[in-house]
């Protein structure tokens, strides 16, 4: 997978973690900016909203983060670095420990969110006012409508619910993928991890699809809105299937990656081979490039070391005729067996 800290703002060490903003939050802003200015002279009054909700967001996200760092921390876990995206962060958890602590730091950032929605839920109680109207992720109602303060503890809720449900949902790269993935290995424990990623990369591939044809075929009021819900859907669709393809070249690079260390510690290339077998076939690409290298050097090096042997040969013969077997040492009687019986396969072929 590919660095996402090489897109991001550095935004400094926060309670010993790295943090830093992707660029796909400042293109998020760039647009919510771009919608403030569409707008301007329809909705004047309230004009306010775009910066609240981009600071409510940016809040909302780093909590999130929080909740998964907390959860990571408490089972052990390593999180030097978190990436705020607009949709949570961008760099996946590592937990150490079994998989049921893994599937619960993995939730710990939704139910981060879920717990500010119960609070802005008790005081917009307190305030007069519902929440019912704001389960709509895509069409909240009455979003704008109320006191300042009002406005801004339902901005607060909404786009708590709205990361909540995002990230509950089963594909690449949202939480709820990672904690399946997770589900999955505490489940089949024989199962190896790449194999549980490449159930949940379907998953969310086939969610992609059911999501685009929602898109295509369903009824919305795109006209009255500056972003239509079909394209958004259409987008969000595409995300999720090539995060899913993205997650699946991540595993088979890694999965690589472990091997190569292994043959390192051990400098077997035939268990090599032999892991990459039963682990499937492997696509083209530098680890089957440096295996056929490896193939061919070691084949060139059996080459050589025949020739020498066969060289070596005649000189054992030459003193064999001249004083008979008590002349030969037993790596003279191995290497003539050996080569006997090379030369027996190969009339077999």
């Amino acid at each position: 997978m590919q660095d996402q800290a090489a897109w991001s703002l550095n935004l400094g060490h926060w309670w010993g973690v790295r943090v830093r903003l992707h660029a796909f939050f400042l293109l998020f802003a760039a647009c919510a900016i771009l919608l403030k200015w569409y707008l301007a002279g329809q909705m004047a009054e309230f004009d306010w909203m775009i910066p609240v909700s981009l600071a409510v967001l940016f809040l909302s996200v780093l909590v999130h983060e929080a909740g998964h760092v907390w959860a990571a921390r408490r089972h052990d876990g390593r999180t030097d670095l978190i990436v705020l995206g607009p949709l949570g962060g961008m760099v996946p958890l590592q937990v150490i420990g079994n998989a049921r602590a893994e599937f619960r730091a993995h939730l710990a950032g939704p139910s981060a969110n879920l717990l500010v929605c119960l609070v802005c839920a008790v005081i917009l109680q307190v305030l007069g006012t519902t929440v019912w109207g704001l389960l709509n992720p895509l069409i909240p109602a009455d979003l704008a409508t109320g006191t300042i303060l009002q406005v801004v503890v339902k901005l607060t809720f909404w786009i708590n619910w709205t990361l909540l449900v995002i990230n509950l949902i089963p594909a690449f790269p949202l939480d709820a993928a990672f904690a399946m993935r997770s589900l999955i290995l505490d489940r089949w424990p024989m199962l190896r991890p790449a194999q549980a990623s490449l159930i949940v990369a379907r998953t969310g591939q086939t969610l992609a699809g059911v999501l685009a044809l929602v898109a295509v075929f369903g009824r919305f009021n795109d006209h009255e809105l500056f972003v239509p819900i079909r394209l958004s859907l259409i987008a969000f669709a595409i995300l999720l299937f090539l995060a899913a393809r993205q997650r699946r070249l991540f595993d088979e690079s890694d999965r690589s990656e472990q091997l190569l260390l292994a043959y390192e510690l051990t400098g077997d290339l035939e268990v090599l081979e032999r892991d990459l077998r039963e682990g499937g076939p492997l696509k083209s690409g530098p680890l089957s490039r440096w295996l056929n290298r490896r193939r061919q050097a070691r084949l060139q090096r059996q080459q050589i070391n025949e020739q020498e042997e066969e060289q070596r040969v005649d000189e054992i013969l030459s003193r064999l005729h001249a004083s008979g077997m008590q002349a030969l040492s037993k790596e003279d009687k191995a290497l003539l067996n050996r080569v006997s019986l090379r030369y027996r396969n190969r009339r077999e072929l």
